[in-house]
Formats: structure tokens, sequence, C-alpha cells
């Protein structure tokens, strides 16, 4: 049978492309990206919202392949794509996003494109700044119930989950922070708690609940049905 390149396209931007034996799904995707371009427009999505989306739900999903197709051809600067890695690791942790960073790095070293290094600040300024960025987000509430067998770990959640990432909203703002850290968790599964927390935060940085479930909806090709429909339940219970 003769090969076929499947591709879904949102916006123009790859979302699915490999090497397919079968026309059938060719079809499916192609009618697929029809009406998933169409709901983005009617939503209101902006391109930028739909990639970053995407390229999280990609990472948290173990891709590689698709992944190193995806930065090739992204608009997104180099910087912005390395944050996003960085990002990754609080949510996905080193052992699995260890490979995406090897791509990433050899496709821009390929290209000739130098990354931006960043200095950690003191620890004291990281949990502070980390700590305010949570409040900001969450509330206090969250701070201070990391205590007692928590408390380790939440001081590692202040100072490295968003002191040594969140800050830099120069490079990717706390809205696209936000969007990025709900599908990390939405693609792997198991974490519908902290999809309730990131989809609250999503909500007070200006995105709506009708608009955080389309965004769902250009995923559900990556990241399936049920992962999407427990997405989707964390968002409406979020909005109560």
């Amino acid at each position: 049978m003769k090969k076929i390149l499947a591709v879904f396209a949102v916006f123009g931007g790859v979302l699915m492309s490999a090497d397919i034996e079968d026309t059938t799904l060719k079809a499916v995707f192609e009618n697929f990206e029809k009406s998933s371009k169409n709901e983005s427009i009617k939503a209101g999505l902006t391109p930028r919202q739909i990639e970053l989306s995407n390229l999280a739900a990609i990472i948290a999903s173990g891709s590689v392949r698709l992944w190193q197709e995806r930065v090739e051809k992204s608009e997104l600067k180099a910087d912005e794509i390395m944050e996003l890695l960085r990002q990754s690791t609080a949510y996905l942790g080193m052992a699995r996003i260890r490979e995406f960073i090897f791509v990433t790095s050899e496709i821009y070293k390929r290209k000739g494109v130098k990354i931006t290094d960043f200095a950690l600040e003191s620890d004291e300024n990281r949990l502070k700044n980390g700590q305010n960025l949570q409040i900001e987000l969450f509330g206090s509430a969250t701070t201070q119930s990391m205590s007692g067998d928590y408390a380790q770990i939440g001081r590692y959640l202040s100072q490295n989950c968003f002191g040594d990432y969140y800050t830099r909203v120069e490079i990717l703002s706390l809205i696209e922070r936000e969007i990025l850290t709900f599908f990390l968790l939405a693609a792997q599964g198991d974490t519908s708690a902290q999809m309730k927390a990131h989809a609250k935060a999503i909500f007070l940085q200006g995105l709506n609940k009708e608009k955080l479930i389309a965004l769902i909806n250009t995923n559900i090709a990556l990241m399936g049905y049920p992962r999407s429909l427990n997405a989707t339940t964390a968002v409406i219970e979020a909005s109560k």
C-alpha cells in the first residue's frame, strides 16, 4: 500500500504528522482538523494559546518524535520553547524531560540559535518570589497548607516550581504558564485535583471556562478522549 503522510493541522501548524499506510485514518484526521479549526475560531482562541497547549500535551504524552517535528516548524522563539521545557520538569520530572531537552538543544545548535541562560536568585528570593506568585494565583491558603509532612515539598514548590520558572514573565506570561501547566497535567492523567486548582488560576488570569474547554477540545487528538473528558470535568468543577 502506498505510504501516506497524514497531517492534522490547526491554524497552519502541524499537530500530528506521521507516515501512515491507512487512507481511512487520514480521512478521519482531515475531518477532525476542519471541525477543530472552525470551533477554535468561534471560541476566540489565539494561535499562540493553541500552540502552547499542543506543545505541553505532546511533552506530557512522551512523543519525542512529534515534539521534534513541531519545534522545527514552530513560530515560538527558541527561548520560549526552552522555557516551556524548563517549566515542564516541575510537572513531569527530569527523567521524562531530559530527552526532549537534548533533542531541542540539537535543533537550535544546528540552526545556530543561541539559548539565553538565566542565573538563579538566592534561595531566600526564590522562596519569597515563588510564594508571592502562588498567593496571586491560588490565594494564601495554598502556602499555609504546606506544613508538617508537606513542609519540604511545599518549600520546593515555592522555590523551584514557581520561584525558578513562573517569575520569568518576560518570556512567558502568567496566563501562558498556567495554560502550559494545565495541559502538562491533563495529558499525563491522574491529576484531577491539580487541574482544578490551575483551572481556577486560569480563570483569574482572564481565560473563561468556555475558552478553556475549547482549548481542551483542540487537543483531543493528542490526549485522547478519556483524558480530554477528565480535563473538561475538572474545568467544570473549578468553575462552580
